[in-house]
């Protein structure tokens, strides 16, 4: 098998991952022959998730969050990755500070694409501005 990061993965994980590899190209094929479809399709699934299943998403925020809470002020956000004796590579600041530059770069790159599609397809007015009159 050429080099692909799956030399040591089970049959099931290169299962899965060829499987997701399958699905995200074959979506991708119907978005580019027939994006109508695949709009439609998507606006429908995403209505009836959040008219049936919107009740659930507000509960499994509410829980995710409470078991970060605990794992973050239990016993096991004391855990060490690496042993007892392992040192972080970076400090507080600098993990905040990739964080930060994690979210702002995928805004970025999102709205770099977004913004200019959300123009074409709901262009501003052209009038003037009454608030500059």
């Amino acid at each position: 098998m050429a080099h692909t990061g799956l030399e040591e993965a089970d049959r099931a994980e290169r299962w899965l991952f060829f499987l997701t590899i399958g699905l995200v190209v074959g979506l991708a094929s119907v978005g580019v022959a027939r994006p109508t479809l695949l709009s439609e399709t998507m606006n429908s699934t995403f209505d009836f998730v959040l008219l049936n299943f919107g009740w659930w998403f507000i509960i499994l925020g509410f829980v995710l969050s409470l078991v970060m809470l605990f794992l973050t002020f239990g016993r096991y956000g004391r855990l060490r990755f690496g042993g007892e004796n392992a040192k972080p590579e970076f400090d507080v600041l600098s993990w905040f500070s990739m964080v930060f530059t994690v979210g702002f770069a995928s805004s970025v790159i999102f709205w770099g694409v977004a913004e200019p599609i959300y123009i074409v397809n709901s262009p501003p007015d052209p009038s003037p501005s009454r608030a500059h009159q």
